[in-house]
């Protein structure tokens, strides 16, 4: 259980002056968090997400990577005031945004070209993070293949053994990412400031028009990872893709790599929920295998 006077406390220090917390009502927060709307003596809107006091340095990762994107002042994203860590609990506390379906998505998809072109050196992150409840590796690379073989696909591949994934689908997988090369062979990628868990759920926008975007798994890698996601579960018009690639053209390979890309999405689903997810991976992989 929350304690809400020491919530209030940290909002007060964070934001140097005295915030007193209202009652707050529960709201959804997705499906590994609690989540509370509610407001100060002034009228000010919250939004809370709490967890076991071991998901801390989740929180610490969600708030880091929200900041990268507010930094790149190219699309909306909520405003983290503190991350903390109680004796029964950790919390995350930000802006609370009154939302509605993303319907603007030819903005939409010129404000994500603009993202993904704030661009570093390497592939990855100065700090892991999570996709889902899953732990996503970040750990830095020069070389794109490299960093996608072994922190996303092999990573993921290892999980989905521990998890029941044949020895027939894990060997097929190994095969897979030892030749994923073969699917570069024309194409260079940059490190583009990625969402990283960029699906419907993770997309809205404000009452104004302007679309948002939350519950990030950031890191800095091929940006095919992000469109490829957004087609994965659907949610985002033939204009969105038509939008950024006005402002970003996207190479012609993207049709075969996207499958690759949401490979590692559905291994993670096997690994968090089981079920179907696993042939649905080793479908794809042999897809894949086929193009070599």
């Amino acid at each position: 259980m929350l304690d809400w006077q020491e919530i209030s406390q940290s909002l007060s220090h964070s934001l140097n002056r005295d915030i007193s917390l209202r009652t707050p009502s529960s709201v959804r927060g997705g499906c590994i968090n609690q989540a509370w709307k509610t407001h100060d003596q002034n009228g000010e809107l919250y939004f809370i997400k709490s967890n076991t006091p071991s998901r801390l340095s989740m929180f610490e990762a969600e708030a880091e990577g929200l900041q990268a994107i507010e930094n790149s002042q190219a699309i909306r994203s909520p405003k983290v005031f503190t991350t903390q860590q109680q004796a029964t609990a950790s919390y995350i506390v930000m802006e609370y945004i009154a939302m509605q379906s993303c319907s603007n998505m030819i903005l939409l998809g010129q404000q994500l070209a603009a993202m993904h072109k704030q661009k570093r050196s390497r592939f990855g992150w100065h700090r892991d993070n999570t996709i889902g409840a899953t732990p996503q590796s970040n750990q830095q690379h020069q070389d794109w293949v490299t960093f996608w073989c072994k922190e996303r696909l092999v990573f993921q591949l290892n999980l989905a053994k521990h998890n029941g994934l044949s020895n027939k689908q894990y060997e097929d997988g190994l095969k897979l990412a030892n030749n994923v090369s073969v699917f570069f062979d024309s194409y260079s990628p940059v490190a583009s400031l990625l969402h990283g868990d960029l699906w419907g759920g993770n997309c809205s926008q404000d009452l104004t028009g302007n679309p948002v975007i939350y519950d990030p798994a950031v890191y800095f890698g091929d940006r095919e990872t992000d469109l490829a996601m957004m087609e994965l579960f659907g949610g985002f018009s033939s204009s969105c893709f038509d939008s950024y690639a006005e402002h970003y053209p996207i190479d012609e390979g993207y049709s075969t790599r996207k499958t690759l890309y949401n490979l590692y999405h559905i291994l993670n689903h096997f690994n968090l929920f089981g079920g179907g997810y696993g042939t649905q991976a080793h479908g794809m992989i042999h897809r894949l295998l086929a193009e070599l």
